[in-house]
């Protein structure tokens, strides 16, 4: 089930959708697998996507990822 999250996230990015993502629903079943590597190439892309869209890695306050960037810092310690 862990690395579903992967393979949803590069088939939506197949076929354009990857803008339409929510990183919150993706980085929330990411953290839920236990698997820190799972979690950090989801956050790491969405982070790219955040880049890409508004030229900052930080996430939008609409998107509601503090608990995520918050996990992150606490597993990677940045």
């Amino acid at each position: 089930m862990e690395r579903c999250v992967l393979t949803a996230i590069r088939y939506l990015r197949s076929v354009g959708l990857a803008n339409q993502m929510q990183p919150r629903k993706f980085l929330s079943v990411a953290k839920e697998s236990g698997d820190p590597d799972i979690f950090y190439t989801t956050y790491k892309y969405f982070e790219d996507i955040n880049v890409k869209q508004r030229n900052t890695t930080s996430f939008a306050p609409g998107d509601h990822c503090e608990e995520y960037q918050h996990h992150f810092s606490v597993l990677f310690c940045q």
